[in-house]
């Protein structure tokens, strides 16, 4: 998500979207290892909702397991 404030700072967010919906799939490792500040969820939130039954988007949260 790093590549999302990088090209909102210079102006080619636009394109980077693009990119992101031609791919055919994008998989998201290890989501949730750092904190998303609000831009960046809002920009994941975008790419998500373009890509939404169009092509395939995996999700793989980290999950931290208890065992007792």
């Amino acid at each position: 998500m790093q590549k999302t404030k990088v090209t909102r700072i210079e102006a080619t967010i636009y394109k980077f979207f693009e990119k992101m919906t031609k791919t055919d799939m994008l998989i998201l490792d290890d989501f949730g290892l750092t904190h998303l500040e609000q831009q960046q969820q809002l920009d994941l939130m975008d790419i998500i909702e373009y890509r939404y039954g169009i092509t395939s988007t995996i999700i793989e949260p980290i999950l931290k397991l208890l065992i007792d």
